[in-house]
């Protein structure tokens, strides 16, 4: 039997390369990326600084992080797969987009310039580009580092989100599903550190800040931090930032179930007239006995009247709904007694619910959990199962339905 390693699988430069002369090259300016074309199936797009952010070369996407992560997906055999770039892929693409860009600019097809952009911005823009060598993209990794604290989970709205990280890990990271946070001390940074983060931030941006959507106040259940202090963060953000369409469209945050019944809803105002605009919550599930399992602490109640005080001060929420837990002994008291609670939320179409299929692999403390109530496994089929068998009970009678949607946890990068 042969196995095939499908990491190694590459693009074929040296083909794409060798037409360059007969194909069709494309170059387009947006308001905060440049892309080029090379007859449409090869697409790579640059921010404003000249670094490869995006790219889909011979059927493969690539995806660089702001920490200089690369990833590449593909599809084989109707299966989504997702592997970081050794550094010798990530030396080839890199390679291959400085002899495409070389190409392009000399020789366009088109030319769409979106923003009016000027001769001079333009030759700008081209010089920044072809002139990066891998040592650029090196020395962006360690800015970052030097700036972040490893961001482990995001919301996938949030993926473009810039991240202000007022805390580092979880305050409570003893879940036996999540290993996120396993040797990171909680710490609430003071206020004067997160203002200095925040600048860094701004700096190492430069002009691709753009890019970013929104604001996201990381790490985990961030808004456990006192009102007064998150108050004076959001007076700052939004003196530093510009909101609107076009700009920054909200601040956002994780919100955990079992400290923030400590918060009013006149406290949750004082944040929603300060452009915060969601917060997202790991219920996980609507099953006390399977909550026990994730050993989460809180309870389906405090989540649901966590989510209505929110609504109720004009918050919208993600909640965020875990498939494939509690397995075959809860298989269905977990949907049940989850689309109940959820349906007992004033949820309407601002709002996300995420449906996180689990896998357990290597999630020993969760494993442990079941074999000590000799409770056999859910495989990753029943996730789906559940997920499409809750989304079925869910919201009977509402004409504004929230979104349903999966969280792909393995296709993060930031």
């Amino acid at each position: 039997m042969i196995v095939q390693n499908f990491n190694f699988k590459s693009p074929d430069y040296s083909k794409i390369l060798s037409k360059l002369q007969e194909s069709k090259v494309q170059l387009n300016f947006k308001r905060n990326s440049i892309s080029v074309s090379i007859n449409i199936f090869t697409v790579l797009t640059f921010d404003l600084r000249g670094f490869l952010i995006y790219g889909i070369v011979d059927g493969i996407t690539f995806k660089r992080g702001l920490g200089n992560r690369f990833l590449k997906l593909f599809r084989e055999n109707g299966e989504k797969l997702r592997f970081d770039l050794t550094k010798s892929e990530k030396s080839n693409l890199l390679e291959f987009v400085k002899e495409v860009t070389n190409f392009a600019f000399k020789k366009p097809t088109e030319t769409n310039n979106h923003e009016s952009f000027t001769e001079i911005e333009l030759k700008e823009f081209e010089q920044k580009i072809i002139s990066k060598k891998i040592s650029d993209y090196d020395s962006l990794q360690e800015t970052y580092d030097a700036i972040y604290s490893p961001i482990m989970i995001l919301p996938p709205d949030q993926y473009l989100a810039l991240v202000v990280q007022m805390t580092i890990g979880c305050s409570y990271n003893k879940c036996s599903f999540c290993s996120f946070y396993k040797d990171v001390k909680f710490q609430l940074k003071p206020f004067e550190e997160v203002r200095n983060h925040t600048l860094a931030l701004k700096n190492f941006l430069g002009n691709s800040i753009g890019l970013r959507k929104s604001i996201f106040l990381g790490d985990a259940n961030s808004l456990l931090a006192p009102t007064p202090y998150l108050v004076k963060l959001l007076d700052f953000l939004n003196k530093e930032f510009k909101f609107d369409k076009k700009k920054f469209n909200g601040i956002y945050a994780f919100i955990d179930n079992f400290t923030q019944n400590l918060k009013t809803v006149e406290d949750y105002q004082e944040l929603e007239r300060r452009n915060f605009k969601r917060a997202y919550i790991g219920f996980e599930t609507g099953s006390q006995n399977v909550l026990r399992l994730l050993n989460k602490p809180g309870t389906p109640q405090i989540a649901k009247d966590v989510v209505n005080r929110l609504k109720e001060s004009g918050i919208s929420v993600g909640v965020i709904l875990m498939t494939g837990v509690g397995g075959k002994k809860y298989f269905s008291e977990h949907v049940e007694e989850s689309a109940k609670v959820i349906n007992e939320m004033n949820l309407d179409k601002n709002d996300i619910i995420y449906f996180s299929e689990f896998v357990s692999y290597g999630i020993q403390n969760y494993l442990d959990l079941l074999k000590e109530e000799k409770i056999e496994d859910n495989s990753p089929e029943d996730a789906k199962i559940q997920t499409e068998e809750i989304k079925s009970r869910l919201f009977p009678n509402w004409q504004e339905k929230p979104r349903m949607t999966k969280y792909e946890i393995k296709e993060f990068i930031y």
